[in-house]
């Protein structure tokens, strides 16, 4: 992987070459192995470099073509990169590198941006046309890659792989945007091309921007709305599964750096081990063992597995010490507030690897894709729980508000609403919580908010299914990994210089799965059983029957005792910003009625922190 940026139009009193030199340094994180930059009058391309394939440095960036007419920066992997290469060879095209890099600049050199459809890969680039004098920015098809840009009121474009690249440039206006808070308190971050910056947005996934000094469109190369269900009976589901995963997890051992795999006792991660140990019994695995969690018998299994498909195995101890200055490692990392817990996991297990492999393998998106979640079973049973619903006033009076089955009457509540279902059930905030009730009210009379569930709503009523399983399936593939855990996993890699491939989100796989009726998805057994039925006769039963875990950092736990005493000084610490944000009576009884146990409120808590830090951090003001 690496780090992109460019500015094109560039309109500043500023020095184009030392802009970008500012701007490429603030990525050295992305890419440590090598840097450049090229420029020409208004346009200047930035590019840091991560070797992973073709480590020679005649693979570096920018990248100018064979034929002298486009240069691009790219940020990624192209899986299926050989296949396109032999068909550009068979056209003629001298390769000088043997790079996926020059293989995507020749293939848009030669058939144009309708190339971008043939790859199947991650990624974010950047190519300008020197004869037309036009720049092209894409982002891939599941948005596993981030792509940020900003148009200037001086008609100017900044992009970069990060948005503190952007901010390292002194040409965009960093004035703060309050317009998601409300999706932030719900989701732990913003969605879509929203971000908290005025003027600043994410390139939608799927999506090719194109930008002149006249003109700008924006344009999807892909829609996953498109799809049809296929008709192939059960036989042949899991057979074309089984194929598929294998043919992408084969696709993603292309490396020239060492290839780890993130792995736990849940079938996911262990299919991509057990695929990938078909072809190399040269990776290792590596399990976190969790301080202060009870998933001991996780690493113990998954060390199990391990040495029954002959890799060798690496126990992570991952110790939260530190843990303030883990929060500003990731407010650092993202440039705005990004409140999942997981976030300081993979922070401190990528860091743990980093000397030992270049590229990790993980199991994200598997549940997305073959209906692991609970919520999704719900839904699939949205007509019967539906009725539950009427119970809603005695089950509040029966439930304790601190017990775990309270925060799921949220889920029922949302049955009564079958347009708002998917945000609610998505929602993080405790059910009947007014969170608006610890800020001051002149915060909320300010006309900038979006709804909370605005993005979602908007997202799933652009599906045709008819079915509100697939719409979940779909809204959850749209919002929650390119906006949460994409992002989650790529700034905390990347911030100790690792790539991570995820084989599920492949382009073969996604689209075969979405074609399954989603009643195929679902039994009264287990979750993902066309997976497990896919590689049962595979699997040991200690893997195909374990319940799921899921990757949990205790964060609620570490609210109420050894995070307490900062939390309460972050929040209730006498500021100018504090007193224009909170209502302090109102917070620290919501702080006293968390650590009693009354209530849970340890997520929202841990949002409300990593706000006000990430204010301090940048000299923010409302």
């Amino acid at each position: 992987m690496c780090g992109i940026s460019g500015i094109y139009n560039f309109n500043s009193s500023h020095d184009l070459k030392n802009v970008l030199s500012q701007m490429n340094q603030s990525l050295v994180h992305r890419g440590p192995d090598a840097g450049d930059i090229w420029f020409n009058n208004n346009i200047g391309l930035a590019h840091r470099r991560l070797s992973i394939i073709d480590r020679s440095s005649s693979a570096d960036q920018p990248m100018v073509s064979h034929n002298n007419k486009y240069i691009i920066v790219y940020n990624g992997e192209i899986y299926n990169f050989v296949e396109l290469r032999n068909t550009l060879i068979a056209r003629g095209i001298i390769f000088k590198t043997n790079s996926d890099t020059e293989v995507l600049l020749e293939g848009l050199a030669e058939f144009g941006l309708d190339f971008v459809s043939q790859l199947n890969g991650i990624f974010a680039f950047a190519i300008y046309d020197l004869e037309n004098h036009k720049i092209h920015l894409c982002r891939d098809r599941f948005g596993v890659k981030p792509l940020f840009y900003s148009l200037t009121n001086k008609n100017e474009l900044i992009f970069a792989s990060e948005i503190k690249a952007i901010l390292a440039s002194n040409v965009v206006n960093c004035e703060l945007s309050l317009y998601t808070l409300p999706e932030y308190f719900h989701y732990g971050s913003s969605l879509g091309e929203e971000t908290f910056y005025k003027g600043i947005k994410s390139l939608i996934p799927g999506c090719i921007l194109s930008f002149d000094s006249f003109n700008t469109s924006i344009n999807y190369f892909y829609n996953i709305n498109s799809l049809s269900y296929h008709n192939d009976d059960l036989i042949s589901i899991h057979r074309n599964i089984a194929d598929l995963t294998d043919r992408s997890v084969r696709s993603q051992l292309v490396s020239d750096v060492p290839i780890g795999i993130f792995l736990s006792s849940g079938i996911d991660s262990s299919i991509i081990a057990l695929l990938a140990s078909r072809y190399s019994k040269s990776i290792d695995t590596f399990t976190c063992d969790f301080e202060g969690t009870t998933l001991g018998s996780e690493v113990n299994l998954a060390s199990k597995f391990s040495k029954h498909i002959g890799l060798r195995n690496h126990r992570l101890n991952i110790q939260f010490s530190d843990i303030p200055d883990l929060l500003q490692n990731v407010i650092d990392s993202f440039d705005q507030p990004f409140a999942d817990p997981a976030a300081l996991a993979i922070n401190l297990m990528t860091q743990k690897v980093k000397d030992s492999v270049g590229v990790i393998l993980q199991g994200d998106g598997g549940d997305e894709l073959f209906a692991g979640y609970k919520k999704y079973t719900y839904a699939n049973n949205y007509n019967i729980i539906s009725k539950l619903a009427y119970l809603l006033p005695l089950l509040q009076t029966v439930i304790p508000k601190n017990s775990r089955f309270y925060r799921s009457l949220r889920i029922i509540d949302s049955f009564k609403d079958d347009h708002n279902f998917i945000s609610m059930v998505n929602s993080q905030i405790p059910y009947k919580f007014d969170y608006k009730k610890i800020f001051n009210p002149e915060v909320f009379q300010l006309d900038c908010f979006r709804l909370s569930n605005e993005h979602y709503n908007f997202v799933s009523s652009n599906f045709s299914s008819d079915s509100i399983v697939q719409r979940f399936f779909l809204s959850d593939l749209s919002i929650l990994l390119p906006d949460i855990y994409f992002p989650k996993v790529d700034r905390m890699s990347m911030r100790n210089s690792v790539e991570v491939r995820v084989p599920f989100i492949d382009n073969d796989l996604v689209d075969y799965s979405f074609g399954i009726r989603p009643n195929y998805k679902f039994n009264k057994k287990f979750s993902k059983p066309l997976l497990r039925h896919a590689f049962e006769q595979y699997l040991p039963d200690y893997i195909l029957h374990q319940n799921k875990i899921g990757f949990n950092v205790p964060i609620r736990d570490w609210i109420k005792g050894p995070l307490y005493d900062f939390i309460r000084d972050v929040l209730l610490d006498d500021s100018i910003l504090n007193n224009l944000l909170f209502n302090f009576k109102n917070l620290e009884r919501l702080l006293i009625s968390n650590k009693m146990g009354k209530e849970d409120h340890g997520l929202f808590i841990y949002k409300l922190t990593l706000l006000v830090l990430w204010f301090r951090s940048n000299n923010l003001r409302i």
